[in-house]
């Protein structure tokens, strides 16, 4: 009996429950009592609320081509969401996290299956309430409101750059990628998306390399990722660069250009490697658009008019007086040369009709050439139109950095000069580097070509100058190299027009002792360091030897047929006679003096003057003022500067190839 009164009491109890909690959800009660009157919230039997939850779904494509039946995963915080796409790639995932979890990074994975299990992509997409917003009413993400959704070779590479960016830490917030990608290489993001996109594509051909079964693993590794993309470009250049360009005309890999969304300015530099800041020229190209379609493409050497129209995903460009003949630099591999296997760059002479503009993401910029090559420094020259599409990183107002005023008061540091003589012809280069002194007082002067100036800080805190002949400019930092050298982006208004470019520029200490003294000098040292791109094991790189007696060389290591290691200087005879020089100190410059071979006394074919800007250890900075004997030029001679660093190594360093002599290159 006690158990059948037990069962209705119970019975009434669960009565009283459901009727209570069908009052709340009515809205005719909310929370219980604990005999105190306090309110203790909860669901009316103690137990905390059911969390409210907010949804996202995602749409997009797992391509590169399409990566058919590839498992998409998209992970926020601890929790994973997991769909498969369809045979084109097409992807729906439907997202639901807790309100307290709204603020969560999101990350796509995207894994292929089948023949393709080792295609590993991801997409760094955003924060969740983020994208939520994006997203509008309808609570799906699309491609159009975010290009992220697409999982690609693109995608992938530039999270794994990011990632690099960052230390090696897994890049998780919105304000990280808007933080590290102004700074990245597009370039070396578009190899990197080239080199995945033949793996994907191409397998019979391009297989993965021995023992790697993952691409993530495979990517994750910097020394094996950079040894694939030099492998890749070797074993067929001409078919590495036609990825790169099918890249750029894919509109599922390329996001997409709107003619609202096109800014009046679009600056985009390369910013490869501190090497190439140094020297390379038109690194910056500069695009004004109007909005009657018409606009000026700016760079150091050209100021071009042109027309330009929005077409699809990209933005085509046509020069008024095309096609144009232009000249520039190109990857290349030249076996034989100084860097034997090793790609390098190599100037190239060709004609262009105009380009065509296409993202890669919001902040990095394909640009796509038809070209017609009339010279190179490497490779043949065909005979059909070559299409080719570059990478430049896009330079935003807010991703600069600005100058300090304290540092520039009565400091000395290297700035890029307009040189040209009084009749309008070219000294050298229009733009080259000069030591210039800044005053506290805002006034200046340059040491190598003499050019008085004013100058001052803008409020964003750009370093404007205005030379006495006329010419302005506008220094802007870009990035810092290292601890001597930061790379700028300057700007020259000329009475031809706008000029644009990149270079570094050198700060110099004045506490440190930087003159030369031959314990200093006797020695090698290299360009731009001490092993940098080694053509093969054992490899130091190019440098100079400065002898005892004021006698000094150029040496270069080569390869021959059988894979062996050697140097080359001027003993080697014929074309290496010329790398020949005669050395001496004169107060705080070293003088070097190059003669024609076998003429006493030395009959001057050009001569340099180096100053030590800076010192970091081993590695020293010079600034060097070159003069070429040309005949028919003013008092004989062009005049040309250059910035450079070079690494020391004292003769007593062991060395690790020897020398070959002969008159032939290899």
């Amino acid at each position: 009996m006690s158990s059948l009164r037990s069962g209705r009491s119970l019975g009434k109890a669960v009565l009283s429950t459901l009727m209570l909690s069908a009052l709340a959800a009515c809205g005719g009660g909310g929370g219980s009592s604990d005999g105190t009157g306090n309110n203790n919230g909860g669901n009316g039997n103690g137990n905390p609320p059911a969390p409210t939850m907010s949804r996202l779904t995602l749409t997009g494509t797992v391509t590169d081509a399409p990566i058919p039946s590839a498992v998409v995963t998209a992970t926020i915080g601890s929790q994973t969401f997991t769909t498969t796409a369809d045979a084109n790639g097409n992807y729906r995932l439907e997202l639901a996290v807790e309100e307290s979890a709204a603020g969560g990074f999101i990350t796509l994975k995207a894994k292929g299956a089948g023949a393709q299990s080792y295609v590993e992509f991801t997409s760094r997409l955003g924060a969740f309430q983020a994208l939520k917003t994006q997203a509008g009413s309808d609570e799906v993400l699309s491609s159009s409101e975010n290009f992220a959704t697409q999982i690609t070779n693109v995608s992938t590479a530039l999270a794994v750059l990011l990632q690099e960016a960052n230390g090696g830490q897994a890049v998780n917030s919105q304000t990280l990628i808007d933080t590290l990608t102004p700074k990245l290489s597009a370039e070396a993001l578009l190899r990197l998306a080239a080199a995945i996109k033949l793996l994907v594509d191409q397998p019979d051909v391009y297989p993965m390399p021995s023992g790697q079964t993952s691409l993530q693993s495979l990517l994750a590794n910097a020394t094996l990722r950079e040894e694939l993309v030099t492998d890749l470009f070797i074993q067929n250049p001409t078919t590495f660069r036609n990825a790169q360009s099918a890249i750029a005309s894919d509109p599922t890999l390329t996001q997409p250009i709107t003619t609202a969304s096109l800014p009046s300015t679009l600056t985009a530099a390369s910013l490869r490697n501190d090497v190439a800041a140094y020297g390379i020229s038109d690194r910056t190209v500069s695009y004004t658009f109007n909005s009657n379609g018409t606009g000026v493409a700016s760079t150091a050497t050209r100021n071009l008019n042109m027309t330009w129209t929005v077409s699809g995903a990209s933005v085509e460009i046509t020069y008024d007086d095309g096609p144009v003949e232009m000249g520039g630099w190109e990857l290349a591999s030249c076996p034989g040369d100084d860097y034997g296997d090793t790609p390098a760059e190599y100037e190239v002479a060709y004609s262009t009709p105009g380009v065509k503009l296409t993202l890669l993401n919001k902040d990095l910029l394909a640009i796509t050439e038809s070209r017609h090559v009339v010279a190179r420094g490497c490779g043949t020259i065909g005979p059909q139109p070559e299409i080719v599409t570059e990478a430049r990183t896009i330079l935003d107002d807010q991703d600069f950095l600005p100058f300090d005023i304290a540092e520039l008061r009565d400091s000395t540091r290297t700035l890029w000069i307009y040189n040209r003589d009084p009749d309008g012809e070219y000294v050298g280069r229009s733009f080259m580097p000069d030591v210039a002194q800044l005053n506290a007082n805002g006034t200046g002067t340059t040491r190598a070509f003499g050019k008085q100036f004013s100058w001052s800080l803008d409020a964003s805190g750009a370093l404007n100058i205005a030379f006495v002949d006329g010419v302005t400019a506008r220094f802007r930092s870009i990035r810092e190299l290292d601890s001597v050298a930061t790379d700028v982006l300057y700007e020259f208004t000329l009475p031809s027009g706008r000029r644009v470019d990149a270079g570094a520029s050198l700060r110099t200490d004045p506490q440190q002792q930087l003159a030369f003294t031959p314990d200093h000098v006797l020695g090698r040292h290299y360009f731009f360091g001490l092993d940098r791109a080694p053509i093969a094991p054992g490899a130091k790189g190019s440098r100079w030897r400065f002898d005892a007696g004021g006698l000094g060389t150029r040496e270069a290591e080569y390869l021959d047929q059988n894979g062996n290691l050697y140097v080359r200087d001027s003993s080697s005879g014929g074309y290496y006679s010329y790398w020949a020089f005669e050395w001496i100190i004169e107060g705080d410059e070293l003088v070097l003096k190059y003669c024609e071979p076998d003429w006493v006394p030395c009959n001057l074919t050009q001569d340099a003057h180096m100053t030590v800007l800076a010192r970091d250890g081993a590695r020293t900075y010079w600034f060097e003022t070159w003069r070429q004997y040309v005949p028919d030029v003013d008092q004989g001679f062009l005049t040309d500067t250059l910035i450079r660093y070079y690494d020391y190594e004292p003769f007593d360093a062991p060395s690790a190839v020897a020398s070959k002599a002969s008159s032939a290159r290899p």
